[in-house]
């Protein structure tokens, strides 16, 4: 329960972020929650769906699978509710990494998306009944600081980045997730890399095309 009552804690941290946010973008909050609610669900099931197609089981978090996906999804659901695509790319971009820094301490508790690296000073493990790095917390305080750039980087655009706060979102997190991913304890395919790990780089290339070809359309209306 304490696992799945700190994603609680993380979607109600989201729906707080978007209520200030919503009118910095000039979006009507009820069309804004709208669009909010069927992008959740619709990138929560496809989260189910991709851990049951690579493992054969079902129930994982693995939530950097969902993010490529995220452009799409907000796609469908964005002339629905009358919301600007490109405003809900850029209000959106905080929200996964604000969910997963509160998911994270959930599961540093519960002791999920543990580390293999034991040590004396590390946080114990109920599953490995071992001290481990907390891989976990690390993860969680990566995302934070991450979805506090992003918001910045909005906000010095005065809240009108034209959906590149996505792009950097990718950027930042696809990195960081790769590095955090050799510590934790996922079977790793070569050099290292786990399967979350080709995500992240996959996630890191689309994020930097995005941001080059948005830098080239500019260029060339300038």
């Amino acid at each position: 329960m304490t696992y799945y009552g700190f994603h609680i804690l993380g979607f109600i941290a989201t729906l707080i972020y978007l209520y200030f946010v919503f009118p910095k973008y000039e979006v009507n909050r009820l069309r804004g929650f709208g669009l909010a609610a069927c992008t959740y669900l619709t990138a929560y099931a496809l989260m189910l769906v991709l851990f049951w197609m690579i493992t054969g089981d079902f129930g994982g978090q693995n939530v950097i699978r969902v993010f490529l996906f995220l452009p799409l999804i907000l796609w469908l659901y964005a002339n629905t509710f009358g919301v600007d695509y490109k405003k809900s790319l850029d209000f959106a971009a905080p929200v996964l990494c604000i969910a997963q820094a509160f998911g994270k301490i959930g599961c540093t508790i519960s002791g999920c998306c543990e580390s293999w690296w034991q040590l004396s000073w590390g946080v114990y493990n109920p599953y490995t009944e071992t001290r481990l790095f907390p891989v976990q917390i690390a993860e969680g305080i990566t995302a934070f600081l991450i979805a506090i750039a992003v918001i910045l980087i909005a906000a010095r655009k005065d809240f009108r980045s034209g959906g590149r706060t996505m792009a950097w979102m990718w950027v930042m997190f696809g990195p960081t997730r790769v590095i955090w991913e050799f510590f934790r304890a996922n079977e790793k395919l070569f050099w290292g890399l786990s399967e979350l790990s080709l995500w992240s780089i996959a996630l890191t290339v689309a994020g930097v095309i995005w941001l080059n070809l948005d830098k080239r359309q500019g260029d060339e209306k300038a």
